[in-house]
């Protein structure tokens, strides 16, 4: 009955492993493109998010992220670091600053940012044991 029940939450969940579906797109000054979407291929893949600032830090050291500073952005899948969590890191380059964020939820590499709870998953399976 335990096995049973284990395939049975199993199959349920094959619909979210699925490849991840992120915008793909690059645009100039920060334009949308919430029209060009495709599906990442499976595996270590999720979504990223490059964007590239012109200038620097203000008089009090605050980052300028004015959508007028925009220089370009581009949305992708990409094959995404190890470790299996949103991050972003920020670089700067010859006063052009770039900041890259990855994700593993769907069309998470849009301004709004989506979350996905595998923990949840995991739990519900380690209860299903518990309970069996």
């Amino acid at each position: 009955m335990k096995v049973l029940f284990t395939i049975w939450i199993g199959v349920s969940l094959i619909k979210d492993v699925d490849g991840v579906s992120c915008y793909e797109c690059s645009s100039s000054k920060g334009q949308d493109c919430k029209m060009s979407a495709s599906t990442c291929q499976y595996g270590l893949f999720g979504c990223a998010k490059i964007t590239a600032y012109s200038g620097g830090v203000d008089k009090f050291g605050n980052f300028q992220n004015g959508d007028r500073s925009i220089l370009s952005v581009i949305r992708s899948c990409n094959m995404l670091p190890f470790g299996g969590v949103d991050a972003c890191q920020q670089q700067s380059i010859l006063g052009v600053r770039v900041v890259t964020c990855y994700c593993f939820s769907d069309y998470c590499n849009i301004s709004a940012k989506q979350t996905y709870n595998l923990l949840s998953m995991a739990l519900l399976l380690l209860f299903s044991y518990i309970i069996i």
